[in-house]
C-alpha cells in the first residue's frame, strides 16, 4: 500500500490533480465516469472515459472543459511493439475508429476518441499488425458501492480542516480518478480525489469504494 500512495504522489506532481470545499462542481479539473478493462492472448487493454480541463494548467481553477475517452493497449511480453495500429468500436449505432500510437516510453499505445462514451462500451476491435481481435470490456466501475460524488464528499469532510484554512491566494482544483493498485493486486481499485493548488501544493484521499473507507490521507 506505501508503494501505491508514493506511486500516486509522483504521478500527481507529474500529471496534476483535484480540490476545492466551496462550489465543488465548479472546481472539478478532471472526472473520470468510466474505467474499462479486457484482455486477449497478446495484449491487455485499458479504456478511462470522462471529462477534463484542456489545457491542463496546475493553477487552481478549473478553465475549459472536453471530454474525452482514452484507450491504452499494453503489449504483453511476448508481442512486439509497433508504432501505432488501429481500433474500432460501436457505441449506440456510432461508430468510431482511428490510431493508437506508441506513447512516450514506448511500452504501451494510446490513444483518445474525444466523447465520453465510455460506460457504454462493451467491446472492441483492435488490428494490431497482422493480428485483429474483438476483446470484450468490463465496466469496472460497476463494483464501486462508493459513487463519484459520493468520494468527493468523504473527501472534502476528511479534510475539511485543511481546506477551511487555506490563505487566501491559495485556491484549488479538484481531480477525482478511479484507480487501480498498480504496484499491489491490481484488482483492487479505490476513489482518488486530490485538492491541487498554483506550484504543486496538494492534498489528497484514497478511499475504499465499497466501504468508502479512508485508506491513505495527506492533509
Amino acid at each position: 500500500m506505501k508503494k501505491l500512495i508514493v506511486a500516486i504522489s509522483i504521478t500527481l506532481l507529474l500529471f496534476g490533480t483535484i480540490g476545492c470545499n466551496s462550489g465543488l462542481d465548479q472546481s472539478v479539473s478532471y472526472k473520470q465516469t468510466a474505467y474499462l478493462i479486457g484482455e486477449c492472448e497478446h495484449y491487455d487493454l485499458t479504456v478511462i472515459s470522462g471529462v477534463r480541463e484542456h489545457p491542463y494548467m496546475m493553477d487552481g481553477a478549473r478553465g475549459e472543459m472536453v471530454e474525452f475517452c482514452t484507450i491504452t493497449l499494453k503489449p504483453r511480453s511476448n508481442t512486439p511493439i509497433n508504432d501505432s495500429c488501429t481500433y474500432i468500436v460501436t457505441v449506440d449505432g456510432l461508430e468510431y475508429k482511428g490510431s493508437l500510437n506508441k506513447d512516450t516510453f514506448g511500452s504501451t499505445l494510446s490513444g483518445d476518441i474525444g466523447v465520453d462514451v465510455g460506460r457504454d462500451m462493451t467491446a472492441i476491435t483492435i488490428k494490431y499488425g497482422e493480428v485483429e481481435s474483438s476483446i470484450m470490456l468490463e465496466y469496472m466501475m460497476s463494483n464501486a458501492v462508493i459513487s463519484a460524488d459520493d468520494a468527493l464528499k468523504i473527501a472534502t469532510d476528511a479534510l475539511s480542516d485543511t481546506l477551511s484554512n487555506l490563505p487566501e491566494d491559495d485556491k484549488r482544483e479538484v481531480y477525482i480518478k478511479f484507480v487501480s493498485d498498480v504496484l499491489g493486486d491490481e484488482s483492487v481499485y479505490y476513489w482518488y480525489i486530490a485538492f491541487v493548488g498554483k506550484g504543486g501544493r496538494y492534498s489528497a484521499v484514497l478511499i475504499d469504494i465499497v466501504s468508502g473507507d479512508l485508506i491513505a490521507k495527506r492533509a
